[in-house]
C-alpha cells in the first residue's frame, strides 16, 4: 500500500480527488496501529480495492494547462475546505465564462488534535 501512494506523481495537484483516498487509508491503518506484517482490517481492505480501482484510468485523465488570456481582467480564485480527515485548497484561474485549474494542494488532517490558540 505504501509503495502505491508513494509511486503516485502529481506535483500540480490535478488529481488529488483520487489520490487522497490512498493517503486516507494510510492514516487510519497508522491510527489502528495495524503493523506492517499483520493483516489489513476487511473495511479498510475494502476501501483500498476500491481506490485501487480508481487508479486505473488515473493516466487517461487530461487537463488544459494553457492559461494565456488577452487582456487583464482575469482573476485569481482560491477555495479552501477543511473536515475531520481531510484539508486542501484549489486555485482557478477566471476570466468571463472561462476558468482553468491552476493548483490544487490537500493532506490529510494530523493525526493528533492541534490545540486552539491562545
Amino acid at each position: 500500500m505504501l509503495s502505491v501512494n508513494s509511486s503516485l506523481f502529481d506535483p500540480l495537484g490535478l488529481v488529488l480527488s483520487i489520490t487522497i483516498k490512498g493517503k486516507i487509508i494510510l492514516s487510519q491503518l497508522w491510527k489502528l496501529g495495524v503493523a506492517w506484517d499483520q493483516q489489513v482490517p476487511c473495511d479498510i481492505m475494502t476501501s483500498w480495492n476500491k481506490f485501487h480501482q480508481d487508479l486505473i484510468g488515473i493516466e487517461d485523465i487530461g487537463f488544459d494547462r494553457c492559461t494565456v488570456y488577452t487582456d487583464s481582467s482575469a482573476i485569481l480564485v482560491a477555495f479552501c475546505d477543511a473536515s475531520n480527515v481531510a484539508y486542501g485548497i484549489v486555485e482557478y484561474l477566471y476570466q468571463h465564462d472561462d476558468a482553468k485549474l491552476l493548483y490544487a494542494k490537500v493532506r490529510v488532517a494530523p493525526a493528533v488534535a492541534v490545540s486552539e490558540f491562545l
